[in-house]
This record gives structure tokens, C-alpha cells and sequence, in this order.
């Protein structure tokens, strides 16, 4: 694990409420419109039953209990009853409806997500951590869902409620009803000061989730390593750290929050003070009937509920508009290897490959990793490219398989331009085996059907005897169904690559290339793939990549790269009589060889 992990900033500036933002998320909701309707309706009626309650109270007082009537008394309960259990019932069957769309909403956003990143080029998932992706996908749609699930309902229900209470008021005693309104300035006052403040604190919460999302999966990933090293206590304490600004940013956003609602709350008692003091100087001069004064403090009670739980819809709102800033940043990310508008399907490839003056660098501001590469391949040949640690070979790799594009230049494969053929018919006929190939969690059998899914038995069992799997899927009492785990940890280092191989020659791929495939195998395992690649290689164009000059002795041709550039090219014997790069990376191997094999010996 890095000593300074990589953070996002933990401070944002204040940036002005998006409503583009807004309006997009509430566009997700448009393929449930008509279950929202439904819950439109709903919410109508429960409002409707609601508000009838204070005049259901004003009738009972003024034509009830002042005038004896128990007959009216009667009806009343009778009528209060029913209205609670029709909104009960209503209000099930709308929570039911909500739910239902907004964990379908989660679903259809987080697909939407996971689909798109797997369209991104490396270029993207090279600055980002794992870890803080997943918060993405994770914590921060999940802060979208409860705006959708809860408070947008929220929304539409205070909003109908609070047009309904001012209808009502105003109908009542309209002068009653400005008298609590002269507070309102003051409430927009407050929340327009907050507002900004309230909601960048939430955007700077999730961006420590973020870094203690990306923080932890660094730590287990590398687990191996921070115990070898003994780094635990210094890990701890980097954890510590970004836990404190996380810790920080929460408390400051619920200090502003909890800030919010009691002022929104004490500007409510103070208009509602004011009209109980107006209204009771009615009452005692006959102006107004005592249940009427009482349901309209009822209903103005009522309406500064609403605006309090709006403020809270409004806090929520800001917490997913801080979601949705680093959502649609991974959304608003365009694809940069994408298919041409008129890429064709590249028929089965032959295997003539061509760089023509290729350079290339990673981005703009970055130097080129190669130089005017030129060379050609003809079909069927073994070609090894050899050099230094960051001499480019892997960059021609990259470029082969179209994980990035060119800078300048162009690649062919059987004379046409990788940029004119469709992705999936390009991949699909080129297998790729690494250093270290990832093993996904599953069976022996699922790995190995990941390069064709429709193998039947007896290719697999033809691929795995080239790759010699079949001798120690046999050591397992489940066999081919054995699980290997996450990243296959069950398997040894030299197993997963001989999986690795088997699931890519499965495929049948007319192109196979090999990035220091052998380099994590035993001498023993590395003798026996060797022999199975000579029978494997044969009318196949291949690209090997390898450290250990003996294992290319036999390529058809050797290119060598150093600082991005081809410096020399031949067969093994050309080149070691020509005394160059290669002549002195070879002596150099073998030189360190003949050093281990008298240390060992002594």
C-alpha cells in the first residue's frame, strides 16, 4: 500500500444549486410515470381526508358541543373514524408503490452505471481507485434512491398539502391568514443563506466516503504487503486520518442541518403566536366562532409542517445533488474506444499485422511512450519484443488490442486499420495471456468458459491437456467444478496462469499474445507450457513479451525497444552477432544465471 494514498479533495467551493442536475434525476422516474400517477392520485385523496379533519373539529364545537347537539357529536367520530382508516389504508397501498418504483429506479441507474463504466478506456480506471468507483456505484446512488423513494413522495405530498392549507386559510379569514404570513421573508432569508453552505457540506461527505471506500479496498487488496512489511500501525493511522475528515465534514453538515430545522420550526411558532393573539381579540369581540378560530390554528399548524418538512426534503435534495455531481461525472464521461460509425466486422483474421510510423502517448500532457514504430508481421510468425522496463513493449500490446488509439499512425491487421473494424470482432479473434491474468471468482470450468461460452466438454478437455491444467484439476475431488475463489486465491501462482492459458486458447484466437506469461510459473511448468506453445503457436500470428531472453530463442523474429523507440530487430543469432542491446541484455542474463547456479551450488 502507497504511503500517501491517493485522496480526493476533501474541501469543494460552494457552486450554485444545479437544476439541470435535478431535472435529469427526476428523469429516471419517467418509466414509472404511470405508477406515479397512481400514487399522484392517492396522495390527493389522502390530502383531501386530511384537511377535512380541522373542519370535521370546527363543525363539531360550533354546531356540537355549544349547541348540545350529540347527534352531530355522533356523526363527527363516526366520520373522523372512517377518515382515518381510508387514509391508512391509502397511504399502504402508496408507500407499496413507492417502494416498488424506487428500488426499480436503483436498479435501472446502477445497471446503467455498471454498463457504461465497462465501455470507459483504461485511461479512466488509471486515476481512480477501485474503491472510490464502487462508492459511486454504491453509496452515492443509493443517496439518489432515498430522494426518489422518500423524499420526492415527500415533496409532492407537502407541496399538494401546503397548496390545499392555503387555499382553505384564505377561504376562512383571509386577513388571518397574511397575518401568519408575514414570517415568510424571514424563512427565505435563512434558507437562501444556508442553502449553498448546506449543500457543498454534503458534497465534501461524499467525497470522504470516497476516500475510505478507496482507502480500504487499497488495504485489502494489498494485505499481503502491509503485513510483510510490518506497516499496520502506519496503515491504521492513515485510516485514522481520513476516518477524522470524514468524522469532520459529517459533523458539519448535520451542524448546518440540525441549524436549519429549528429556525424554519421557531419562525412557524411565532407566526402561529400571532394569530392566536389576533384571533382570540376576534373571538372576544364576536368576529369569529370559537371552532373556527381553532381550526384555523389547526390548519396553520398544518402549514408550517409542511415548510419544515420541506426544509428536509430540501437537505435531502442536497445530499443527492452532491451523489449526482459524481455520477453524472462517470455518466457525462465519454467512451474514447468506441466503434466508428461505419466500422465493419473484421472477417477471420489471416494474421498480417503492420505497424506503420505508430507513436503514441498516454495523454496530453504526458511524453510519448513510443516513437514511429514501424514493422510487419507475416501470417503465422512468432515475434518477441524485448527491452528494458518501460521501453514501450507493453504500449504496443495495448495499442495491438485497441485498449487505446493510436497518437500518430496507424495498425493493420490483414491490411485493414483496427479503427475501421468493430471492437468485438477485433478482441474476439486476439487472446491475450499476462503476467499476472485475473481469475474471477467461480469454478474451474466457468474461467475456462470465459473464453467461449459454448465450448463442450471435450474442448475443454483438449485445451486443458495442451496447457498441461488437466494434471491438477485432477488433484481436486471436485474436478472441473472446483471454486477457486476470489481473484483465485485457491490456486497456486502457477496454476492461475495455466488457467489463464487455457481459458485464452480455448477461444481459438488467430492472434495470441503473451505479456510475461510464463514469469509466474515454476521452471518445471514454465518447460511444460513451452512445449505446448510450439503445437499451439503453429498458424497462429503471436506476440510474446518476455524478460527471460531464453525463452524467445526460437521466435521468427526479435524486436528490441528501448525508450520508446526500435533500436534493433532479427532473429536470436543475427542479433547476438551483431553485438548491440540485445548482445548485451543476453551476456547480462546469462551472466546472472551462471552467478545463482555457483551461489546455489556453494
Amino acid at each position: 500500500m502507497s504511503v500517501d494514498f491517493d485522496l480526493e479533495q476533501d474541501e469543494a467551493e460552494e457552486k450554485p444549486f444545479n437544476k439541470a442536475y435535478l431535472k435529469r434525476m427526476i428523469g429516471y422516474t419517467k418509466p414509472f410515470r404511470h405508477v406515479l400517477a397512481i400514487v399522484g392520485v392517492l396522495v390527493i385523496i389522502g390530502m383531501v381526508l386530511s384537511l377535512a379533519e380541522p373542519y370535521l373539529i370546527k363543525v363539531a364545537i360550533d354546531s356540537g358541543i355549544s349547541k348540545g347537539n350529540m347527534h352531530v357529536l355522533d356523526m363527527i367520530v363516526l366520520a373522523l373514524i372512517a377518515e382515518q382508516l381510508l387514509g391508512t389504508l391509502l397511504g399502504y397501498g402508496r408507500i407499496r408503490l413507492v417502494n416498488h418504483t424506487g428500488q426499480n429506479l436503483l436498479f435501472n441507474l446502477r445497471e446503467e452505471l455498471f454498463e457504461h463504466l465497462q465501455t470507459l478506456s483504461f485511461r479512466f480506471f488509471d486515476g481512480r481507485p477501485a474503491g472510490k468507483i464502487m462508492s459511486r456505484i454504491t453509496n452515492d446512488v443509493s443517496a439518489i434512491g432515498d430522494l426518489i423513494n422518500n423524499g420526492l413522495i415527500t415533496l409532492i405530498m407537502e407541496i399538494t398539502n401546503l397548496i390545499g392549507i392555503l387555499a382553505i386559510m384564505l377561504f376562512m379569514d383571509w386577513k388571518l391568514a397574511l397575518m401568519s404570513f408575514i414570517v415568510i421573508p424571514f424563512l427565505i432569508l435563512i434558507v437562501g443563506r444556508l442553502q449553498p453552505k448546506l449543500e457543498t457540506a454534503w458534497l465534501n461527505t461524499r467525497r470522504t466516503i470516497s476516500n475510505i471506500n478507496g482507502n480500504l479496498n487499497e488495504t485489502i487488496q494489498g494485505i499481503r504487503v502491509i503485513q510483510a512489511f510490518a506497516r499496520e500501525e502506519k496503515n491504521n493511522a492513515q485510516f485514522s486520518t481520513v476516518l477524522a475528515k470524514n468524522l469532520k465534514a459529517n459533523l458539519r453538515a448535520i451542524r448546518l442541518e440540525s441549524t436549519m430545522w429549528p429556525i424554519v420550526e421557531l419562525i412557524g411558532m411565532v407566526g402561529t403566536c400571532v394569530v392566536i393573539w389576533y384571533g382570540a381579540i376576534q373571538v372576544i369581540n364576536g368576529l369569529i366562532t370559537l371552532g373556527a378560530i381553532i381550526a384555523f390554528i389547526n390548519y396553520l399548524w398544518r402549514f408550517w409542517g409542511p415548510l419544515s418538512a420541506l426544509s428536509r426534503v430540501y437537505s435531502q435534495v442536497l445530499s443527492a445533488m452532491a451523489s449526482a455531481d459524481r455520477i453524472f461525472e462517470i455518466l457525462d464521461t465519454k467512451a474514447e474506444i468506441v466503434d466508428r460509425t461505419d466500422a465493419a466486422e473484421l472477417p477471420e483474421i489471416q494474421g498480417e499485422v503492420a505497424f506503420n510510423h505508430v507513436s503514441f502517448r498516454y495523454s496530453d500532457s504526458t511524453p510519448y511512450a513510443l516513437h514511429d514504430i514501424d514493422f510487419q508481421v507475416r501470417k503465422g510468425q512468432t515475434v518477441a519484443l524485448v527491452g528494458p522496463t518501460g521501453a514501450g513493449k507493453s504500449s504496443i500490446i495495448n495499442l495491438l488490442m485497441r485498449f487505446y488509439d493510436v497518437t500518430e499512425g496507424c495498425i493493420t491487421i490483414d491490411g485493414t486499420d483496427l479503427r475501421d473494424a468493430t471492437l468485438s470482432s477485433l478482441r474476439n479473434q486476439i487472446g491475450i495471456v499476462l503476467q499476472d491474468s485475473f481469475i474471477f471468482s467461480g469454478t474451474i470450468r466457468e474461467n475456462l468458459l470465459y473464453g467461449k461460452p459454448d465450448a463442450t466438454q471435450e474442448e475443454l478437455e483438449q485445451a486443458a491437456k495442451a496447457v498441461r491444467l488437466d494434471r491438477f484439476i485432477r488433484q481436486f475431488p471436485d474436478g472441473w467444478d472446483t471454486e477457486v475463489e476470489e481473484r483465485g486465491a485457491k490456486l497456486s501462482a502457477g496454476q492461475r496462469q495455466l488457467l489463464a492459458f487455457g481459458r485464452t486458447l480455448l477461444a481459438n484466437p488467430r492472434i495470441l499474445i503473451l505479456d510475461e506469461a510464463t514469469a509466474s510459473v515454476d521452471t518445471e511448468t514454465e518447460k511444460h507450457i513451452q512445449e505446448a506453445l510450439l503445437s499451439l503457436l503453429k498458424g497462429r500470428t503471436a506476440f510474446v513479451i518476455a524478460h527471460r531472453l531464453s525463452t524467445i530463442r526460437d521466435a521468427d523474429r526479435i524486436i528490441v525497444i528501448d525508450a520508446g523507440r526500435i533500436v534493433e530487430a532479427g532473429t536470436h543469432d543475427e542479433l547476438l552477432r551483431h553485438q548491440g542491446v540485445y548482445y548485451r541484455l543476453n551476456r547480462a542474463q546469462q551472466m546472472a544465471q551462471s552467478s545463482l547456479i555457483e551461489e546455489t551450488a556453494v
